[in-house]
């Protein structure tokens, strides 16, 4: 919610990545259909849902304060909703939904996380990302792990909780140097991307 409500009152998303936001979303989508489909308890992955569902609330917030072309709103939007329904009605088979549980991981470094670290190095800050949604994606990282660790034996979903965890643990950093370094008045010399 920080995130949010910092996009709403700025009424900008400047410094924030739209492919970091619909790849997240992603792999909240796997993350909740594979944990549903295997019966596994709404604790060990009720975060994923509700990251999901922010991620869709901050995307409509990118899509009507950002520079995003109509053509790809829709792309966007179709994307997503087609890629959520075939995995929730059952389209994609057990082994298939298994591998994409075991290259969220990869996908949610590589095309989430990365591209927004990186953007924040380059421009000097992190921009309107939020330090608070950052501390409560650490908080229910570490929950997850914990619910992990303690009801579910399978080793996916342990590997996508610890990767999660250390790259939202660098976003939380990221987000609080550039704090700091503002009340430092220090900077940081921010370059729109």
């Amino acid at each position: 919610m920080p995130q949010i409500v910092r996009i709403y009152k700025s009424k900008s998303v400047e410094g924030l990545s739209t492919m970091a936001f619909v790849n997240e979303t992603v792999v909240c989508i796997v993350n909740m259909a594979y944990n549903l489909r295997h019966g596994y308890p709404f604790s060990s992955y009720g975060d994923a849902a509700t990251c999901g569902l922010q991620n869709t609330v901050i995307l409509g917030l990118m899509f009507r304060h950002g520079c995003i072309s109509n053509r790809n709103k829709v792309l966007i939007t179709v994307g997503l909703t087609a890629f959520a329904a075939s995995l929730c009605f059952g389209v994609c088979s057990d082994a298939l939904l298994a591998q994409l549980q075991a290259s969220s991981v990869l996908l949610l470094a590589l095309g989430g996380r990365l591209p927004q670290i990186w953007m924040n190095i380059r421009n000097g800050g992190s921009g309107e990302l939020s330090m608070g949604s950052a501390a409560l994606s650490v908080a229910g990282n570490l929950g997850r792990l914990f619910t992990t660790l303690t009801l579910v034996d399978d080793k996916l979903v342990l590997v996508a909780s610890v990767s999660q965890l250390l790259l939202n643990a660098i976003l939380l950093w990221q987000t609080a140097q550039t704090a700091w370094r503002k009340k430092q008045g220090t900077g940081p010399v921010y370059k729109a991307a």
